[in-house]
């Protein structure tokens, strides 16, 4: 048999074998991100994955599909691909509507698409808005200067190996690290913090190459230093976007909830890190004032919902970035929320049978407590007594004239009233829930909010449902955007005439099989 038609059919029947049914079990929700691509061949594909919280309180991502889309990126294209992965895959959608919430960029046609499709839930990625809004100050006239006069040094070094060689030399001498310097990408404002923060670090060992021996016959004489003042300007540009950064890379975690962050962090952004100070330069003052107002318009149509993943998230759920009015509104709408999820998602209740059989999870249709039962090895002992001895047991127990019970019951049965309760409302048992909740210590922003909500999840049957729903939301279309690397690695020079089906399937493999 010939090697490609080898390797086709193994990836084939490795696709095959990649197993969802034990991940979808007890699956009630998921979220959906999505972004586009273009290959080395120039051929455009639209990328799908899926996050969920699975039965064991463990967020996981898995790719769905990459599929070419030869037409226009418009909205309509684009809500179909989406729409026929959720059909295809049968999304499970716990919070309403016929898609799963989808977190995409801000780009016209992905808001236009979620329209189509009739999302209840469409977010804007995190990590794109940032880049927005940095992009745009950026701008600004002196700090576009300082980034052009930074990136012809930094483009002279890369195209002369004597001046590469001369700046290592001199990086020794003046005990620097022996990093090479970095250059921008303008769609990346990270890159141009990056290629700052690359430049100040060997900004010595740079002027001593410059005006060194070596250098005088070839220096490139449309090539100008930096001057104090935009070496200045260079280092307040840096500590300004150095809390963005971090803010970026916290957010590519794929490991713990993410989108209950917005909010707190749409705050501290605004009111906090991007407030201008009176030492600020000037282009700083107008670098935050460019930002500031840029984050303040986004998710003004989302705030309700992402107030809401805030307060389910035990990190937050003080909430104390609102008034107290706005946090009882929040909590109203929590509470609301749950019992509305609580009556479309059936109850999961764990039930273990035997010792040595595993736990298992059953659906049930009311919320109830476990019931108690005795230790296993006392019904292990007791099993054959049980079976044997149950007539005689009747039998005496017929012969017995009066118990101490009954002695009670005659003599103090009409002032003891046994009252049995009326069963609690859905809305009351949530409201208990909810109190119970806020009155819970508070967590670590450290800690594992998917732990804390495993260890409780019996304790509160209405809000771990609503938690499972919302958390379970990226806040970034990093998990979609991180294929591109993937892809670069299948879609190499050499296999760039790949049929868009293999290209589907080596990626499904390369990030699903394990």
């Amino acid at each position: 048999m010939h090697i490609c038609s080898l390797s086709r059919i193994l990836a084939s029947s490795l696709c095959t074998s990649v197993n969802f049914n034990g991940l979808y079990h007890g699956l009630f929700q998921v979220a959906i991100t999505t972004d586009g691509w273009t290959s080395r061949a120039t051929e455009s594909y639209v990328t799908i994955t899926v996050t969920f919280i699975n039965v064991d309180w463990k967020l996981v991502n898995f790719v769905l599909q990459t599929r070419p889309l030869p037409e226009s990126h418009t909205a309509e294209n684009i809500a179909e691909v989406i729409e026929y992965a959720v059909k295809e895959w049968k999304l499970p959608t716990g919070l309403g509507g016929t898609v799963p919430p989808v977190i995409s960029d801000n780009a016209a046609n992905m808001i236009k698409a979620g329209k189509v499709l009739g999302c209840t839930i469409h977010i804007g990625c995190l990590a794109h808005t940032l880049n927005l809004a940095v992009q745009k100050a950026l701008k600004v006239k002196s700090v576009s200067q300082l980034l052009a006069r930074v990136r012809s040094i930094v483009s002279f070094f890369h195209r002369s190996c004597v001046a590469t060689a001369v700046l290592k030399s001199k990086a020794q001498l003046l005990g620097l690290p022996n990093h090479k310097l970095k250059t921008d990408v303008c769609t990346r404002w990270n890159s141009a913090f990056e290629m700052l923060n690359r430049f100040l670090e060997l900004q010595a060992a740079v002027v001593a190459t410059l005006t060194s021996k070596e250098m005088m016959h070839m220096k490139d004489k449309t090539l100008h230093s930096i001057s104090d003042q935009n070496l200045t300007l260079a280092q307040e540009v840096s500590v300004m976007l150095k809390p963005v950064k971090e803010i970026t890379t916290m957010l590519c975690t794929e490991s713990l909830p993410t989108v209950s962050v917005i909010m707190p962090l749409h705050f501290k952004l605004t009111n906090k890190i991007l407030q201008p100070n009176e030492d600020d330069l000037h282009a700083i003052v107008e670098m935050k004032q460019i930002m500031r107002a840029d984050l303040t318009q986004r998710y003004l149509d989302k705030t309700e919902l992402l107030n809401m993943t805030s307060a389910i998230d035990p990190r937050f759920k003080q909430l104390p970035y609102l008034s107290d009015d706005d946090r009882f509104a929040v909590y109203n709408h929590l509470t609301e929320e749950a019992i509305r999820v609580s009556a479309v998602v059936p109850a999961v209740v764990k039930v273990k049978t035997k010792k040595s059989e595993p736990v298992t999870m059953t659906k049930a249709t009311v919320s109830q407590p476990p019931l108690p039962s005795l230790p296993t090895d006392m019904l292990e002992d007791q099993s054959d007594e049980i079976v044997c001895d149950t007539a005689p047991a009747i039998k005496q127990e017929s012969q017995i004239v009066a118990t101490p019970k009954s002695v009670l019951n005659d003599i103090l049965g009409e002032v003891f009233i046994a009252r049995v309760e009326a069963p609690k409302s859905s809305q009351e048992l949530a409201q208990m829930e909810v109190i119970q909740y806020k009155s819970e210590p508070p967590v670590s922003l450290n800690d594992n909010p998917l732990q804390w909500w495993k260890q409780r999840e019996l304790r509160f049957p209405f809000l771990s449902k609503l938690a499972k729903c919302l958390l379970c939301i990226p806040a970034t279309s990093v998990p979609s955007e991180r294929v591109f690397s993937t892809a670069g690695d299948i879609l190499t020079a050499q296999r760039a005439s790949l049929k868009a089906k293999h290209v589907d399937k080596l990626i499904f493999l390369k990030k699903n099989w394990k």
